[in-house]
C-alpha cells in the first residue's frame, strides 16, 4: 500500500498544532497562576491600607502608634485570604490564609511601616509608608516581589 504526501499532511498538520497548544499552555498557566495570585495580594494590600489610615490618624493625634489594630478601630475579619491585621510598633501586618497562604508558601505577609521625619517615628510627623521588604526603611513584607505592585518591590 503507498500513502501519498496528502495522506500524512493532516498528520502532520495535526502534530503541529498539538505542538503549538502545548507550548501556549506551558507558558499560559503559569502567567494566569501569577496573576491570580497577585489579584488576591490585592486584597491584603486593600485591607492593610484601609487600617494604615486608622493607625496614622491615631498617631498623628497622639504622637504614640496604636498597640492593636482593635484600638483604632480596623476590621478584625478583612477577607476570606487573610487574618485578622495587627499593628506593630508603627507596622500594619497581614497574613494571608487559606487557599492564598498554601499558594504563596512561607512567604504570606504583607506588611506597611511607617516611615517619619525624624526616622524613628518619636512624635515627627509620618511622611510615608513603607511596604517594601529590600528598601530602607524595610517592612515585615516577606510575599516574593513578583506579586507586590511596583511600589513594595
Amino acid at each position: 500500500m503507498q500513502h501519498s504526501i496528502t495522506d500524512v499532511f493532516p498528520v502532520i498538520q495535526g502534530a503541529i498544532v498539538v505542538g503549538v497548544l502545548a507550548i501556549l499552555f506551558a507558558v499560559a498557566l503559569p502567567a494566569y497562576r501569577d496573576y491570580t495570585i497577585r489579584d488576591r495580594v490585592k486584597e491584603l494590600i486593600h485591607a492593610a491600607t484601609a487600617c494604615r489610615e486608622a493607625v496614622s490618624d491615631f498617631y498623628q493625634t497622639r504622637g504614640v502608634f496604636p498597640v492593636s489594630a482593635a484600638q483604632v478601630g480596623c476590621a478584625e475579619r478583612v477577607t476570606a485570604n487573610a487574618n485578622p491585621l495587627a499593628v506593630f510598633r508603627g507596622e500594619v501586618i497581614v497574613q494571608a490564609v487559606g487557599p492564598l497562604a498554601a499558594q504563596l508558601g512561607p512567604r504570606n505577609i504583607f506588611a506597611m511601616r511607617a516611615v517619619c521625619a525624624d526616622g524613628a517615628c518619636q512624635g515627627e510627623r509620618i511622611i510615608e509608608w513603607s511596604c517594601s521588604a529590600s528598601r530602607s526603611p524595610a517592612s515585615s513584607t516577606t510575599i516574593l516581589p513578583k506579586y507586590l505592585p511596583q511600589a513594595c518591590r
